[in-house]
């Protein structure tokens, strides 16, 4: 066993204090994690930045140069040039020394170039699956390439594949003979210690969502909404918490009209979700990748399950949201692909005090085994047992 505390390099394109799925997962786990850590994080001009969001750790970016037409080319630039990628990284191993490395997808280039590094210094390698790599992407995109030219070589040679659902953990068995284990979204310790329901005491009424647009995991499920709260009672506020723009809604077939469209810091969105009757949970039925909406967890269901306000749930009866859903009851589920259907969910939350608390008990229930102390001490131990074979 080894010594003395562990050293973990992390390596994702997305880390805090850029807000995202990706780096609110990271930041959640490794501020609980009991070794030393530090990450490398990338760039997008599509990623904000939240100065309230704080890196969990010492942190540094491969970021183009000052002016527009460097940040336009980043992307491009970093695609071509892995070699690059692989530089910087080697380059942050030699100044850290650490025990293993750990690489988050989504994001190929990063991706790849963590395992290769690791590969070539001898290091584990965790491949952490934030979300499915090869059928996510169509053919003749280059992400695809280099899902077919990778996945299989990484995950086949991986020290550790980490899943965040039961469901992406047994696909990715099946479809390579490899044992993965879970390592999920997780809720930091100080976020479960005060968990109570909170009861509304104003008149006004709000239904809120809060996440990014795409249009191949929510778009079509955002557009049904967009249709079910036409029905609801003047005195509902919907509120449309995202960085999308209304353009961009309304060619996805999101009817704008009835929302209160912004986008808000996390700390601010901490305060909106205790005061919201109803906290709204989309995943795609029609246009999406279907073992993706079958396998996947949305980071912000971590903030609406500590809330301490009703969660409703549209999703696909088979996805992994549904199914965990029902099985810790944690939010009022509704699996019909209908405006009608959603409506009649949203009024029962929006009427029924009982069945609010009911869902908010079963929230603070999957939050509970969500605790981040608990995996990061399991990946803590895996650092250790696996840096002496």
């Amino acid at each position: 066993m080894k010594e003395g505390k562990t050293k973990l390099l992390v390596v994702s394109h997305a880390f805090a204090p850029y807000a995202s799925g990706s780096a609110v997962l990271l930041a959640n786990l490794l501020r609980e994690y009991p070794g030393e850590c530090m990450a490398i994080g990338g760039y997008s001009r599509y990623m904000k930045e939240d100065k309230s969001f704080t890196p969990p750790c010492p942190t540094v970016f491969l970021k183009p140069l000052k002016g527009k037409f460097f940040e336009l080319a980043y992307a491009k630039f970093m695609n071509n040039n892995r070699w690059y990628v692989r530089r910087f990284i080697e380059k942050q191993v030699k100044k850290f020394r650490p025990d293993a490395i750990l690489g988050a997808f989504p994001h190929s280039t990063f991706f790849i170039a963590a395992f290769e590094v690791a590969r070539k210094m001898g290091l584990p390698f965790y491949a952490h699956m934030h979300d499915l790599w090869q059928e996510n992407y169509p053919e003749g995109y280059y992400a695809k390439k280099l899902a077919d030219q990778y996945e299989a070589l990484i995950l086949k040679n991986a020290a550790r594949v980490y899943c965040m659902t039961s469901t992406q953990a047994e696909h990715y068995a099946k479809k390579y003979g490899i044992a993965p284990e879970i390592l999920p979204h997780t809720i930091p310790q100080k976020d479960l210690q005060d968990l109570q329901y909170r009861p509304l005491t104003g008149q006004e009424k709000k239904v809120l969502f809060a996440g990014a647009l795409s249009d191949v995991m929510n778009a079509d499920a955002l557009s049904v909404f967009s249709q079910a709260i036409r029905q609801l009672p003047d005195g509902t506020t919907v509120n449309f918490f995202t960085s999308a723009s209304a353009e961009q809604l309304e060619k996805n077939g999101i009817d704008v009209s009835k929302l209160n469209l912004k986008w808000v810091s996390r700390a601010e969105l901490e305060k909106e979700l205790k005061t919201s009757a109803v906290l709204f949970a989309p995943l795609s039925h029609k246009n999406c990748s279907a073992l993706e909406v079958k396998t996947v967890f949305s980071t912000k269901l971590l903030e609406y399950l500590v809330a301490g306000r009703p969660i409703l749930l549209f999703a696909p009866a088979d996805s992994f949201h549904t199914t965990s859903a029902r099985k810790n009851d944690w939010a009022q589920v509704v699996d019909q692909d209908d405006p009608t259907a959603l409506y009649k969910g949203l009024q029962e939350l929006l009427q029924n005090e009982a069945r609010c608390r009911e869902v908010v008990d079963g929230a603070f229930r999957e939050a509970r085994e969500r605790n981040a102390v608990i995996f990061a001490r399991q990946l803590d131990e895996a650092v250790r047992k696996d840096s002496r074979r």
